[in-house]
């Protein structure tokens, strides 16, 4: 039976369960109503996203997967809902008996758990939608009252169903005549304290309500809120959002608006020598900071300052008997700036750099006034202390480039180790790994031998010792005014030194690692995070095993023979990550990555003071090593994309390139770029994907590695039940080596026929969220494999120069990938 007979009887498997669950939709569906199955919108409302007009209807289908089969809804109408029922009450019936003779026992009595079929239909099923003109009517008052808050406010929309008598399905029809918006003519400010004006000036720069613009009930919300914020960053401590009201009139014609922003004075009740009640309009107030008190110990409530008080920077810090930390590393920290006039952001600020210091479980930071009668305002910052020390062990399971294994860890983290909030770790770390191969078994005894060990669930042994110190600041010159407020936020400083051993089935490989490296992100909006690596230093040794060394020198492949030994890696590196995402809400999200790492150049202009001569009158060793010298940039590109509240589609581009010149012509393989496994092109194993076209009989048994990176995959994730979820999905791409002297051509980069070696791989996905863990399985299937001669590469093309080369016929080559988290 060959693959023809697979995919047909697959196909016509599918589409006969989707056609049992379009026959049986309304199995539940009461005789005198209607399944609704579809709105429709007309829409000519061309400023506003269709998919937020959407989201205001009431009453929604039962989901489909890819628009085709009502999988929740199916699961439903699979159970008898009377039967299922029954069941319960059986099962209710003898849990009340046994309850009763465990209560005359003296045990506690067990909870009513449903029979599975009632879990299965009512957790992973969905009660058919039977559609409600109540909810259809209120929709259509709701799209009205949305497009008027969006400046349609001659707005028309209309509902119509549409029912099908034989199949009792109805579509609702909704009809948006949205007419002209209106636009912004003019925004006029009133405001009741002259004294404002330069305030309110200054708030209203950023503006954006401007005049052209399309009326936007969210701007104008939007708008308060801003200049709220920025009012109480000039010192307003009291104002809010109440004191600003709009008003808009449209009357004005030609489809403009007139809105009128107004800032009200505070009104407060005072009693008259009368004894009746009054209400004072009063100004604002601008607000500075007297004093700052900083508690660094605190459980009750701080009401006043203690005669344990140590002023340091303008700011005192009380109970300082009491403190571990050191006045300076907490001054540091805390942009309240005494003697100037209050600011929201500074509090905010302050508040972020205290909590990244990751040393306090509460941070309050209150401010109250002085004195009666006066414009200032004393800080106080409470701070309680987390668990100085701690000792932690866990065994976690790990997904290294599409390798599943299990590792366990024992480790010891001093979050104050000098007082400064510096954050010192040491963890041992031992783990297993199942690295996945291609080297067929085949050649001699020891090569048999490692063969066997390569078909057993683990066969990859590592260990080692990781060690790091967390500074709480960028350790760099400042010469800025002490409460100037930076650009940046959560800054640290890491100082690290590791030690691994790792022995795989075709290596043995120890690495000794340190690195300084600063770490911070932007101050904006969306996630701008930075990594900075000025010093990245590895020494790496790699003990090839005989039969593999013996491989390696019979391919004849200087390329694979240098990657494979001794690197030592003297470089610097740069992250740059930015995102929209937001994880706690369900909108679309572009990810972005750039990583630029060089090693190398600073060893070669040093190697004549450092006293090195060249090794064969060609290359420069340092401990015995020939150090490698290259520039690698890589770019990785993910975009998300919801199509409904329960499905979205997932993109990525990634691509890449390292050249290694001077000392070294081959990327060291920690470095190299690899192609295929869980995280990656699904439907190969892991580094066993290219480079290029390069056959598999040239490179069977090696993990490929190569200097050029292009791939491109997409995802379609559907959301079947709490915990389920199914994927579709289509990877592309490979790896090339760059040209150079000895090389197989197939492997090379070429612009004029790269588009011609990408694989292509599809599949399916299941996902399992446990909340703690996503469990996810992926089988990808071999669609286009450039390995094979042209014109025989899509799975669909003849095999005959394969079929002829080998004994066996080509069958399609699949692979089953187990992998942790989502793979993008």
């Amino acid at each position: 039976m060959g693959l023809n007979y697979y995919v047909k009887y697959t196909l016509l498997a599918i589409a006969l369960t989707i056609a049992l669950g379009a026959c049986n939709s309304t199995k539940y569906v009461p005789q005198d109503k209607y399944l609704l199955v579809k709105n429709e919108l007309k829409n000519n409302a061309k400023t506003v996203d269709e998919d937020e007009i959407k989201a205001v209807i009431k009453q929604k289908p039962n989901k489909k997967i890819f628009e085709l089969f009502r999988f929740n809804l199916f699961v439903y109408n699979l159970f008898d809902s009377a039967k299922v029922a029954k069941r319960n009450e059986r099962k209710r019936k003898r849990l009340e008996k046994r309850n009763d003779r465990r209560v005359e026992k003296g045990k506690e009595p067990k909870e009513f758990n449903p029979v599975l079929s009632h879990r299965i239909k009512y957790k992973i099923g969905n009660a058919p939608v039977v559609f409600d003109s109540i909810f259809m009517n209120k929709s259509v008052t709701d799209l009205s009252l949305f497009l008027k808050n969006n400046g349609y406010f001659n707005n028309r929309v209309s509902a119509k169903p549409v029912r099908d008598t034989n199949s009792r399905k109805v579509t609702v029809q909704y009809e948006i005549k949205a007419g002209k918006p209106y636009k912004i003519k003019e925004v006029a400010y009133s405001i009741d304290d002259k004294d404002l004006l330069p305030a309110i000036k200054k708030a209203t720069k950023e503006t954006s309500l401007r005049n052209g613009a399309i009326f936007s009930l969210e701007e104008i919300d939007d708008e308060r809120q801003r200049l709220t914020k920025s009012m109480r960053d000039q010192g307003y401590y009291y104002f809010n959002q109440n004191f600003v009201t709009y008003e808009v009139d449209s009357t004005i014609g030609n489809h403009r608006v007139y809105i009128r922003q107004k800032v009200n004075n505070p009104v407060t009740e005072e009693r008259l020598p009368s004894g009746e009640d009054t209400l004072v309009e009063k100004m604002h107030q601008k607000y500075r900071v007297q004093n700052v008190y900083i508690n660094t110990n605190y459980s009750t409530e701080f009401q006043s300052v203690t005669n344990d008080t140590v002023k340091y920077d303008d700011l005192y810090f009380v109970n300082t008997k009491k403190s571990n930390y050191k006045p300076r590393v907490l001054a540091d920290a805390i942009y309240i700036a005494p003697n100037e006039f209050y600011s929201q952001s500074r509090q905010e600020y302050t508040y972020d750099r205290l909590s990244s210091l990751n040393n306090f479980r509460f941070i309050n930071i209150q401010f109250e006034e002085a004195g009666n009668d006066t414009a200032l305002l004393n800080c106080y910052i409470n701070l309680t202390p987390i668990l100085r020390q701690s000792v932690s062990a866990e065994a976690e399971g790990t997904n290294t480039g599409g390798n599943l294994g299990v590792s366990g860890n024992l480790g010891y983290t001093n979050r104050n180790l000098f007082k400064g909030a510096e954050m010192f770790r040491v963890r041992l770390r031992g783990g297993v790994e199942a690295q996945q191969t291609n080297n067929p078994v085949e050649g001699d005894q020891e090569t048999q031998g490692s063969n066997l060990e390569r078909i057993s669930p683990f066969n990859t042994t590592e260990y080692g010792i990781e060690t790091s110190l967390y500074l709480p600041d960028l350790l760099l010159p400042k010469n800025v005014y002490r409460y100037e407020l930076p650009n940046y936020k959560n800054p640290k400083t890491n100082v690290n030194l590791n030690f691994n051993y790792q022995r795989r089935p075709d290596f043995t490989r120890n690495l000794i690692n340190t690195s300084y490296a600063y770490f911070w992100s932007g101050n904006t909006k969306n996630s701008n995070d930075y990594a900075f690596y000025p010093l990245n230093l590895s020494i790496i040794r790699i003990d090839k095993r005989d039969y593999f060394d013996q491989r390696l020198r019979d391919l004849q492949n200087p390329f694979l023979l240098n990657t494979y030994s001794d690197h030592l890696i003297a470089g610097s590196k740069f992250n740059y990550t930015w995102t929209n995402q937001n994880l706690r809400k369900n909108q679309n999200a572009i990810w972005n990555r750039v990583t630029v790492e060089t090693a190398g150049n600073l060893l070669a202009q040093s190697s004549d003071w450092l006293g090195l001569n060249k090794t064969n009158g060609e290359y420069y060793e340092l401990f015995g090593i020939r150090y490698a010298q290259f520039v690698k940039v890589a770019n990785d590109f993910r975009v998300y994309n919801n199509i409904t509240k329960n499905s979205k589609m997932a993109y990525r581009f990634h691509a890449g390139v390292g050249v290694p010149y001077g000392n070294r012509n081959v990327l060291p393989y920690d470095k190299s770029f690899f192609a295929g496994g869980a995280n990656d092109i699904r439907a190969w194993t892991a580094r066993s994907l290219g480079p290029g076209s390069t056959p598999d009989s040239v490179t069977a048994g090696i993990d490929q590695v190569g200097d050029v990176l292009l791939e491109a995959n997409v995802e379609y994730r559907a959301q079947l039940t709490d915990m389920f979820e199914i994927a579709f999905f289509a990877d592309m791409g490979n790896i090339w080596v760059l040209e150079r002297d000895q090389q197989v051509e197939s492997s090379i980069f070429r612009f004029d026929r790269f588009y011609e070696e990408i694989a292509v791989g599809t599949g399916i996905g299941f996902r399992f969220d446990f909340s703690f863990l996503l469990l996810r399985l992926d089988w990808g299937v071999q669609m286009r494999d450039p390995a094979l001669a042209e014109g025989e590469r899509w799975i669909f093309q003849s095999k005959d120069l394969y079929n002829e080369a080998n004994q066996n016929n080509y069958n399609m080559r699949s692979t089953f990938n187990l992998g942790i988290g989502y793979p993008f």
